[in-house]
């Protein structure tokens, strides 16, 4: 059972993502790392992470196919840092797991894993959340990456006590079953609008223990 939990949300393509989290898993010292989705999800993650640049320019191209965004006037080095950017979670918790000889472990498993993400995919191609997106996207992308950094930052505090998107109410359930089992200090990596679904998940279930959050543009603030 855990004797203290930090809840880490992160937004999945952050620029400062990887220096964020590097941060804060030092200054917190888990015993143990938990990470959102399967382990084949995260072997890819890992994998991808050492063939970066060519799987940015991958990633971002299937993005403009996947969302047909518009290109024009698109900054092409804001939008590979982005993209370049993808999965940070993963390979900076295996990099971390590894150095410091402590365990790394998903959350899902890959059966559940796909489907809720074919269900969050079919919720934003049918819903109007893809269109905002697009529209963001497409504004951000054309701007300096500093410029852009500030506005992607601004996702975080968009995060809130009713983030409830798609399906995860009942991925945060099946997510705290898995976070109870584990022993330590835990640090538990996830989307930001899964934080504040864990957290009354994880109440529910345990007692005793010290729970704390935030999300990973506060990282380099955040005291111990």
């Amino acid at each position: 059972m855990p004797k203290e939990i930090l809840l880490i949300g992160t937004v999945h393509i952050d620029p400062r993502g990887p220096e964020r989290l590097e941060h804060l898993l030092n200054e917190y010292d888990p015993e143990v790392i938990a990470l959102e989705g399967s382990q084949s999800v995260l072997n890819k993650l890992i994998s991808k992470h050492q063939h970066r640049v060519l799987a940015g320019r991958e990633i971002l191209d299937r993005l403009l196919r996947f969302s047909h965004l518009n290109s024009d006037g698109m900054n092409v080095e804001t939008a590979m840092k982005f993209f370049e950017a993808y999965g940070y979670e993963g390979y900076v918790s295996h990099n971390y797991a590894k150095n410091k000889g402590i365990p790394l472990v998903s959350l899902e498993n890959d059966g559940l894993y796909d489907e809720a993400a074919r269900q969050v995919s079919v919720s934003l191609r049918e819903g109007e959340t893809i269109n905002m997106s697009r529209a963001l996207a497409e504004q951000v992308f054309k701007l300096p990456l500093e410029n852009a950094q500030w506005v992607a930052d601004l996702f975080y505090f968009a995060l809130d006590k009713s983030s409830n998107f798609g399906n995860c109410v009942e991925r945060n359930r099946r997510m705290a079953n898995e976070i109870i089992r584990l022993d330590g200090r835990v640090a538990v990596i996830v989307g930001g609008a899964h934080v504040y679904g864990l957290e009354p998940s994880l109440k529910s279930l345990l007692s005793g223990y010290k729970l704390r959050d935030t999300l990973l543009a506060n990282a380099l603030d955040f005291k111990f």
